[in-house]
């Protein structure tokens, strides 16, 4: 059991830290319009002002849960999907009765497969909106 818990707390925190991170990452439009990009990049910021990024308190997954919703409504396509996902996982974790719960739960086949696919799709966008707004180079 301890091994559980300590393997599905690595993921979350995990993946806490790629959406905490996010506020300071600039965004710009590329492979994404700027709406989308603007989307993934409030996640970071509303999570950290939730106080949520380390927390398995049902109301700091909740509130997880509904900084993605949010941003899901600013996406479109995969990027849109994949941030519903994450907002459902998030919801249905904060509805666990404790902590192990919810590490069980995150660790479970169907939802790891589901959080890692969602999780992929949005850390993609991310890189696609980072890099866009690099500076080029004009050298020659």
């Amino acid at each position: 059991m301890r091994r559980l818990l300590v393997g599905g707390l690595a993921v979350l925190t995990g993946a806490a830290l790629v959406f905490g991170a996010l506020a300071v990452v600039p965004m710009a439009a590329g492979a994404l319009n700027k709406k989308q990009c603007k989307a993934v990049s409030s996640i970071g910021s509303d999570i950290r002002g939730q106080g949520a990024s380390n927390s398995l308190q049902a109301s700091k997954l909740k509130a997880v849960g509904s900084s993605f919703s949010k941003a899901s409504k600013k996406a479109s396509g995969k990027l849109k999907s994949a941030l519903k996902t994450l907002s459902s996982l998030y919801n249905t974790a904060g509805s666990k009765g404790s902590p192990t719960d919810v590490v069980r739960y995150f660790v479970s086949t169907s939802a790891s497969k589901r959080y890692t696919n969602a999780l992929k799709t949005v850390i993609t966008a991310i890189s696609s909106c980072a890099t866009s707004s690099l500076p080029t180079s004009t050298t020659g």
